[in-house]
């Protein structure tokens, strides 16, 4: 796997050469007909688009600059979006030091999947609970929303010494075209 980093743009630029993409992947397709995915590539996210409905990809750009732990199976596999203006919107879960738990990440990239922002977590609780299982979708208007299985309602009850089963539903919407977002 080889990189590079254009030295002119602060944020992420990496270009992977061929690799394979491992399992977990999503696929949007963008107003003009590209299918766009998001998928893991050795420790990395990384982004690979195809012009021919899937029978060929490009090499994939990397959205993270170092491997790092990522969840990365099922229903947790990295998430893609694509905006009305050609944006794209890339969501993962990096677990957590303790089982079951995770922040969910968010990277962006507005120049036709070029370069990514650095990646940012979405939700404002840090606590190591589960944040997982993330959804990200964008309207007419532009606007981000990232949703997400969450369980500090679970962790306040059980502080306030009460009873509650499951796990609440969060989300975060973006009005800046993912520059920022609000719980």
């Amino acid at each position: 796997l080889t990189s590079a980093v254009r030295a002119d743009h602060p944020a992420h630029a990496h270009a992977a050469g061929p690799a394979s993409a491992e399992l977990g992947a999503t696929a949007a397709y963008d107003d003009s007909g590209v299918v766009w995915a998001v998928h893991r590539v050795a420790g990395h996210i990384a982004v690979s688009r195809s012009e021919d409905n899937g029978a060929s990809w490009s090499n994939p750009v990397l959205v993270t600059r170092a491997p790092e732990p990522i969840d990365a199976g099922m229903d947790a596999r990295p998430k893609i979006a694509v905006g009305p203006g050609g944006e794209i919107y890339v969501t993962w879960t990096q677990p957590l030091a303790e089982p079951f738990t995770g922040e969910i990440l968010f990277a962006r990239s507005v120049d036709q999947g070029r370069t990514f922002t650095t990646p940012m977590i979405v939700h404002r609780d840090r606590q190591v609970i589960t944040h997982r299982f993330d959804a990200v979708a964008v309207n007419e208007q532009g606007q981000v929303f990232v949703a997400w299985i969450d369980k500090r309602d679970q962790v306040a009850a059980k502080n306030r010494g009460q009873a509650y089963v499951g796990a609440a539903v969060y989300y975060a919407v973006s009005h800046d075209r993912g520059l920022s977002f609000q719980g």
